[in-house]
């Protein structure tokens, strides 16, 4: 049956370790004059940043530096690429958003950095955070991808008006459709796929 067959008990040696408080993480990792990066983010999933307010944090107890968006673009830093050569329906380049890593004039998700607070320990980062002013103008937002394309959407990006990267095909429609039309009995099913990516627990 081998050294692991189906069905039998495979001890976890690794357990005793961890269930002791033994185990080592890279938050259990302390270096000489370290200092800790925490993000404050947006609560709008679409919205103008008209204003940002940092004096009161920065001068707080162990803030070491605060960075906006301002602080990104005017430092000059690039953008990542797309990643492929997807086109969109008329057979242009697809639509590439610019992507601050530090929101810079508008959020475009719940979630987006707006400020980035460098300081002695974390608990520190959050306090000043929290002090962090910001004035949000909200934009109008969209909440499903059917909604994208329709009629008198808002544009979520200047330059992309239907608010459409690309538009991609794979397989063999026709042979699909025939498929179909010669079936005894069809089925028709809208279902949601959330976007998702896996990431370790760890840096």
């Amino acid at each position: 049956m081998g050294q692991f067959a189906m069905g039998q008990s495979v001890p976890r040696t690794e357990d005793p370790r961890l269930l002791r408080g033994g185990g080592r993480y890279v938050d259990d990792i302390k270096l000489l004059n370290e200092c800790h990066a925490y993000m404050l983010r947006s609560p709008h999933a679409h919205a103008r940043i008209v204003s940002i307010d940092c004096r009161t944090a920065e001068s707080m107890p162990g803030v070491i530096a605060i960075y906006t968006g301002t602080d990104w673009v005017n430092d000059g830093h690039g953008q990542h690429p797309a990643g492929h050569n997807r086109v969109r329906r008329d057979g242009s380049p697809l639509y590439v958003p610019t992507r601050h890593a530090i929101a810079h004039k508008e959020v475009k998700v719940t979630g987006d950095i707006v400020a980035m607070v460098v300081a002695e320990s974390v608990n520190q980062g959050k306090d000043a955070a929290e002090q962090i002013i910001v004035e949000y103008e909200p934009l109008p937002v969209i909440t499903e991808s059917t909604q994208a394309r329709a009629e008198g959407a808002p544009v979520l990006h200047e330059g992309c008006n239907d608010n459409e990267g690309y538009f991609y095909t794979a397989g063999d429609k026709e042979a699909v459709e025939a498929a179909i039309a010669s079936a005894h009995h069809v089925t028709q099913l809208n279902t949601k796929i959330n976007r998702i990516t896996a990431n370790t627990m760890e840096p």
